[in-house]
């Protein structure tokens, strides 16, 4: 299994990528985040679930090759939309805490990784 449930929203699933070691590493960052950041991304993540994605480019974000970033103050998850789900599903690949206005390189890179992984499998 490459992917595990983190939310079952009333319009959108939340699932995190899972590595080749079984590690999930969107919730290891998650973890290693301060109390209201974390707080503020679920928040966040709950609304996306429940509501649906934002048009709201300062929330989430078209960053190429079907790869998007669900943006919460400096916090950034990167994401991709599962295909051949039975229904809207999101995959959290991973996230950082943005300190410059760029994107760091290989961030993209390592979403696109997870991407071809879960694409694979799924034939």
């Amino acid at each position: 299994m490459s992917t595990k449930l983190l939310r079952e929203g009333q319009q959108t699933n939340l699932e995190g990528y899972l590595d080749r070691g079984g590690e999930c590493p969107f919730q290891g960052f998650v973890d290693g985040l301060q109390r209201f950041e974390k707080a503020r991304l679920w928040r966040l993540l709950d609304r996306i679930a429940d509501v649906g994605i934002p048009r709201n480019p300062e929330l989430f974000r078209y960053e190429g090759r079907q790869v998007y970033a669900i943006k919460a103050g400096p916090v950034r998850v990167y994401c991709f939309f599962k295909p051949r789900a039975p229904r809207k599903t999101l995959v959290l690949t991973h996230g950082i805490y943005k300190k410059s206005r760029k994107m760091p390189k290989g961030e993209l890179e390592k979403a696109l990784k997870a991407m071809n992984e879960i694409f694979s499998e799924e034939g």
